[in-house]
């Protein structure tokens, strides 16, 4: 399925499958990217010939809508890859071994897809929580829930890349990997808190 061809019915069909085109990463990013859309609005509302700031970050958005739609597909490649290789044979020691190492490959791909995922996620936070000041009063509801579906769709994208993490075969990769979550999350939570500081400033519940 090309998620970005398709009807919203048609991909809100198939996600509710027993086996679905779409795992949970690539479900998040549709999410988030829903959540930025209204950010966008917000900014474009708000927009003005004399306001460079509102303008850049409307640049910034368009380029991050552009990352989290390669993300999305990057995500469903992972899991598909992943699916493919836990389908290989494995009756000979051969052909055990080929397909562990082609496990090893598809899960440390599926780990490290949706960590990326989050990056740009956090990078999505940040943008809304530098132009929150900026934009106009009656649009600010638009900012604040296009937000809490970007906070929700790196919750999303942080679960698909924990579970994956869990797997014994990645011993050698968790620490780093473990060492990047934990970094984006500490942006994440950052983010979020000047978000949500603003937010309480203007009468609105973000967390």
């Amino acid at each position: 399925m090309e998620m970005f061809n398709e009807r919203v019915s048609a991909v809100l069909s198939a996600m509710g499958r027993r086996s679905p085109p779409l795992g949970g990463g690539a479900a998040a990013l549709l999410s988030g990217l829903i959540g930025l859309s209204l950010i966008r609005m917000a900014a474009e509302i708000t927009r003005s010939e004399d306001n460079a700031v509102v303008a850049d970050i409307i640049s910034r958005v368009d380029e991050l809508a552009d990352g989290l739609k390669q993300s999305a597909r990057a995500d469903v490649d992972a899991f598909n890859e992943y699916v493919a290789a836990l389908k290989l044979p494995r009756d000979e020691p051969d052909q055990l071994s080929k397909r562990e190492a082609a496990l090893t490959e598809a899960g440390l791909r599926a780990a490290e897809t949706p960590l990326s995922s989050a990056i740009l996620l956090v990078e999505c936070l940040e943008a809304a929580a530098d132009i929150s000041a900026a934009i106009r009063p009656d649009v600010l509801s638009d900012l604040y829930a296009g937000a809490v579906l970007l906070n929700g769709a790196f919750l999303g994208v942080l679960a698909t890349a924990d579970i994956n993490l869990k797997a014994e075969r990645l011993s050698d990769a968790r620490d780093d990997l473990v060492r990047e979550r934990e970094a984006v999350l500490g942006r994440r939570d950052a983010a979020v808190d000047r978000i949500a500081r603003k937010a309480a400033e203007d009468g609105y519940l973000v967390q």
